[in-house]
């Protein structure tokens, strides 16, 4: 842990297991993304956002200053729209730059002024002088403040729609950084900022608004999954989803609520954004955003749709990929707390797979249609594909590496 002091005000930085493997993850994401701009995109302002939110994400991973989080977590937002606001020449771009705005500001605003109150209050910025006010109605009001900040970040109901609009109007690799760093931001503040640093009396007393919360934000996403065609909002569902569904996990308080929480975080982000670059890779060679325009895609581009059917299968949790074994352990650490739920979220889950499984069927076994897409993956995308597949394994068959 070191401190700086600029204008009487502390800035302290800590660096924890926690904190280590959000800077593996990000900083591994980076060094990809600077490889891609310069061998492909060979865009400068590109390459200059790219520096400035891992910068950001790097702040909001080690610091403990709320202000200082808060500052660098909303300008990584301010730079994704950068990203997103090249060449606006669709009403739909200019729409999500929109909604990408309006919702920071909307969600930043109670955090910003808990903030302000807590330091009139205790005269600090830090992290623990949120749970330092001998009140708990205090301490419930601050709890129900930051977390809508970060539950539109997750996101949940209501507040997912800048997320899906984003994700389709942002290139790939905005989209990657969307689902990669700044999303993973929000997940890294609502769990150690919100759940980690207020008492089990307050998580008590909210815990059934945010399971309700997660349940009914699961069950909306996946339903949300029957109604697009747009294979980035399908993307883009499956990952609220699977994420509404982790951290009503986490909500249940049992002994084994951290440790799902951070197995499934490990693997989550992977297959997220791979499924981003191959759905990327079609779109810049066809044009088309909508699943039914690539159909056949296992008899023009066997090798493509080899890492294409392995992330698929992976992103519905098929038995023996690394999130069947997060799922499994997830059910069976909720069946301990309420059978009943279990049940029903088990049959959500299974409509979940089965949509993914006709998504599959369609692509890669349809009718070919008239835009044919017929070049397969790259030699460094294969190697580099194959690596995150080794890396996959080895969180399957070595899960307890993550904790010591």
């Amino acid at each position: 842990m070191w401190t700086i002091s600029i204008f009487s005000i502390n800035f302290d930085f800590v660096v924890s297991d926690l904190n280590i493997f959000f800077l593996l993850v990000n900083s591994f994401l980076f060094l990809r993304l600077e490889i891609f701009n310069q061998l492909k995109e060979k865009n400068t302002l590109n390459s200059f956002c790219y520096r400035l939110i891992y910068i950001n994400a790097l702040i909001c991973f080690i610091t403990q200053n709320l202000l200082l989080f808060l500052f660098c977590f909303e300008r990584t937002a301010i730079f994704l729209l950068i990203l997103i606001q090249q060449n606006l020449v669709e009403t739909r771009r200019i729409l999500a730059s929109y909604f990408l705005f309006f919702y920071t500001i909307i969600g930043s605003l109670p955090f910003l002024c808990r903030i302000m109150w807590n330091y009139i209050q205790t005269n600090s910025f830090t992290i623990n002088s949120l749970i330092e006010s001998r009140n708990s109605i205090n301490r419930y009001y601050a709890f129900r403040r930051i977390a809508l900040t970060f539950l539109i970040k997750l996101p949940c109901v209501g507040f997912y729609i800048w997320l899906t609009e984003a994700h389709v109007e942002a290139p790939t690799s905005g989209s990657i950084i969307l689902a990669r760093i700044i999303l993973k931001i929000g997940r890294y503040g609502f769990l150690k900022i919100v759940l980690l640093n207020f008492s089990f009396r307050i998580l008590n007393f909210a815990q059934k608004p945010l399971i309700f919360l997660f349940v009914f934000s699961f069950i909306l996403s996946c339903l949300h999954l029957f109604t697009h065609s747009n294979l980035k909002k399908l993307i883009a569902f499956s990952s609220i989803s699977h994420m509404n569904l982790r951290f009503l996990g986490f909500c249940c308080l049992t002994d084994k609520s951290y440790i799902l929480i951070i197995l499934f975080l490990a693997t989550h982000s992977l297959i997220r954004t791979r499924l981003f670059f191959l759905r990327g890779k079609l779109k810049i060679e066809t044009g088309q955003k909508n699943y039914q325009f690539f159909s056949g895609l296992a008899l023009t581009s066997p090798m493509l749709s080899l890492f294409f059917s392995f992330f698929i299968f992976s992103n519905f949790n098929f038995p023996g990929t690394r999130n069947f074994f997060a799922e499994f352990l997830f059910f069976m650490n909720l069946s301990n707390y309420n059978y009943f739920l279990t049940i029903i979220l088990r049959v959500f889950a299974g409509l979940f797979s089965i949509c993914w499984l006709f998504f599959f069927v369609n692509i890669f076994f349809g009718q070919p249609q008239k835009i044919i897409f017929n070049r397969n993956i790259t030699r460094s995308e294969c190697s580099f594909l194959m690596i995150l597949i080794c890396c996959l394994f080895c969180f399957r068959f070595y899960p307890m590496y993550l904790f010591k």
